[in-house]
């Protein structure tokens, strides 16, 4: 089963899990979504002795924190000419946005894509990070609210640089 991640437009949110393709209330808060920001096709909820998502820890390590809509905000003002034209900072070409602000790409499949210029964790990339920070005694230490906020400042910690979609996807990640 295909599950569908929501961002939402209240930015203490989370965001939402839904198998539903059409979410345009956040289930969580009341706010209005700003659509799929997130797509997890290794979703499966057949009935199994695995009880890991029992687990805190697994769960939560289950959800990537969003971005504080002001950093992206930030992050893509850094990234932008002065005529505003918006870069890519791995090819250096412009990124064509659409007049919502919005990079429309193709996947592999062909099917059209549209969403915000990407923002790239780079020079550790967020698994890394994520990594680093749950080995640490005082993340294993905290509660969950705690943790969830530990994990969104490294989230949206530099460095960070907008890049297109497809050059994100295809760089290595030691880039």
């Amino acid at each position: 089963m295909i599950q569908y991640h929501y961002d939402c437009s209240n930015w203490e949110c989370w965001g939402a899990w839904s198998d539903s393709k059409n979410l345009e209330i956040c289930p969580v808060c009341g706010e209005k979504t700003f659509g799929i920001d997130f797509v997890d096709d290794s979703y499966d909820d057949s009935d199994s002795d695995d009880d890991s998502d029992s687990d805190p820890d697994y769960s939560e390590r289950k959800r990537r924190p969003k971005w504080l809509k002001e950093r992206r905000q930030e992050i893509k003002k850094r990234a932008t000419s002065p005529g505003g034209t918006l870069y890519c900072q791995i090819c250096k070409k412009p990124i064509i946005v659409n007049n919502a602000g919005k990079e429309e790409w193709f996947s592999k499949d062909g099917n059209l894509h549209v969403t915000s210029p990407n923002v790239d964790h780079y020079s550790d990339d967020w698994v890394t990070r994520e990594r680093k920070l749950t080995k640490t005694r005082v993340y294993q230490n905290a509660d969950a609210e705690t943790k969830q906020q530990m994990l969104a400042i490294a989230f949206n910690a530099s460095p960070l640089r907008t890049t297109h979609m497809m050059c994100n996807c295809a760089r290595s990640k030691s880039q």
